[in-house]
């Protein structure tokens, strides 16, 4: 690997588009892909359930790689009532997953192991909203954390505006940014949580017709198109996620080697004792 990612980071912007499945109809995942394919970028997508349109676009075993899963921990769920058969249940649904978000960022350690002895490396199971200079760090499991930078329903939540200028300060710093969006805010073009709440029953729509139902002013979909352009604009690196992970382990940047501890590298974080000189 020739780029110091992790270094890097400290003065520029590396950018990953994903996506949590959220049990979304097949349309919405569908519209979704549309507008990043018109862009040219990749799209991380975390499975909460089986989708015969994902299974038969992402045909290339790096593009299945990529995947992550979206379990649901919050009980009642339709994933299992104990955390072992949750964790078997989204792993049968993409046995090639490597990575993993959980709904509503649910997390502790015990969890955390339980997916590595499933042979996890990775998750993004982290919200950390528009905070500047984050990169991959380092956790007190095998796993290696990629924090998400944006996210929709954060956006709603602090009834942000939708134009770029409503986080345009915080893209223009340094740092990674994972971007995240669910497929129907994006193809309803939610522009708020309550439009969002008031169509829920859309999950169940599985026919024509959906279109009716998109907000018609600025939303999601929206500022979801105005990030992709400003992201091409400004020549950012766009990358899959389980790029961001290959580069960072390449950098020996994460926790463990073979189960076995093992302390940061000083060279990773492009760091030297301040005075001493360079060989």
């Amino acid at each position: 690997m020739t780029s110091q990612l992790i270094s890097d980071l400290a003065k520029t912007r590396v950018v990953s588009f994903t996506m949590d499945m959220e049990w979304a109809p097949e349309w919405a995942i569908r519209e979704t892909f549309a507008i990043t394919d018109k862009f040219h970028v990749p799209l991380t997508p975390f499975v909460t359930h089986h989708s015969e349109y994902l299974r038969s676009r992402l045909r290339t075993p790096e593009e299945r790689l990529d995947v992550g899963v979206h379990p649901n921990f919050l009980q009642p769920s339709t994933h299992g009532a104990t955390m072992d058969a949750i964790i078997d249940h989204v792993v049968a649904l993409w046995p090639e997953a490597r990575s993993y978000r959980a709904h509503c960022f649910y997390d502790h350690t015990r969890m955390n192991r339980a997916f590595a002895e499933r042979g996890f490396t990775y998750d993004s199971n982290l919200c950390l909203f528009l905070q500047p200079f984050l990169t991959p760090f380092r956790s007190g499991t095998p796993l290696l954390r990629l924090p998400v930078f944006w996210e929709d329903d954060f956006h709603t939540a602090h009834s942000l505006g939708w134009s770029i200028d409503s986080i345009r300060e915080a893209l223009e710093m340094p740092g990674l940014k994972i971007m995240n969006v669910h497929p129907l805010m994006v193809a309803l073009n939610c522009p708020d949580d309550g439009f969002y709440e008031r169509n829920r029953a859309m999950y169940d729509w599985h026919g024509d017709g959906w279109q009716s139902f998109r907000f018609a002013g600025r939303g999601v979909a929206t500022f979801f198109e105005d990030l992709l352009d400003y992201v091409r604009f400004e020549g950012l690196r766009v990358v899959r996620l389980h790029d961001i992970y290959r580069e960072a382990e390449a950098q020996f940047l994460t926790s463990f080697d073979d189960a076995t501890f093992r302390a940061p590298r000083q060279s990773t974080y492009g760091w030297r004792i301040p005075g001493e000189k360079t060989k």
